[in-house]
C-alpha cells in the first residue's frame, strides 16, 4: 500500500502544479499583451519632420519652419548643416520655438569637419533637444559665424524631427 500512496501523492502534486500554472499563465501573457497594445493605441501622436535653408554673405542667416494650425509640435532631434568661408571654423547654431508665449532656445556650436578645406568650411551636426512649438508659430533656425562670408556665402540647412499632437 505504501507505494500506491506515494504514487497518489505524486499524482496529486503534479495535478496541483499543472492547475496552478494553468491559472497563473494566461494572466501573465494577458498583462504583457495589454502593455504592448497600450503603447500602440496613442493615436494622438503623428511623426513630424520639417526643414528649411537660407544663405547670406554676411555673418549670420536664419530660416523658418511654420507650425501648422491646430498642431502642437514636439521637437526631439535637430540636424544642422552649414558651409561658409574657410576662415570660419565653426557656426553658432540656434533652434528657437515659442510655447505659451515663451521663447525656447537650443544653442550649439558646430565645428568645421575639414572635408572641403581649404576652399570652403563645412559643418554638420545632429543634436537631441526637446523643444515644444505651439500651433501657428514658427520654428526658427539661426546660424552665425565670427567673420563675414563674402567669398562663399554662409549656407544654413536645418531639419527638425519629432512628433505633433492635433489639438481640438
Amino acid at each position: 500500500m505504501k507505494p500506491f500512496v506515494k504514487l497518489a501523492y505524486l499524482a496529486a502534486a503534479c495535478a496541483l502544479l499543472v492547475t496552478t500554472f494553468a491559472i497563473i499563465g494566461p494572466r501573465t501573457v494577458h498583462a504583457v499583451t495589454a502593455a504592448l497594445i497600450r503603447d500602440v493605441d496613442n493615436a494622438g501622436r503623428h511623426p513630424f519632420v520639417g526643414g528649411c535653408s537660407n544663405n547670406s554673405i554676411g555673418s549670420s542667416t536664419s530660416c523658418i519652419i511654420p507650425v501648422p494650425a491646430g498642431e502642437e509640435v514636439v521637437i526631439q532631434t535637430e540636424a544642422l548643416t552649414a558651409t561658409g568661408d574657410p576662415v570660419n571654423k565653426f557656426v553658432e547654431a540656434n533652434v528657437q520655438t515659442v510655447t505659451n508665449f515663451v521663447t525656447m532656445n537650443a544653442y550649439d556650436n558646430i565645428q568645421d569637419n575639414g572635408l572641403l578645406q581649404p576652399e570652403i568650411s563645412s559643418m554638420v551636426a545632429t543634436f537631441n533637444h526637446t523643444l515644444y512649438a505651439d500651433p501657428s508659430t514658427n520654428i526658427t533656425c539661426h546660424g552665425s559665424t565670427k567673420n563675414t562670408n563674402p567669398t562663399n556665402a554662409l549656407v544654413l540647412g536645418c531639419q527638425v524631427s519629432g512628433y505633433y499632437v492635433t489639438l481640438p
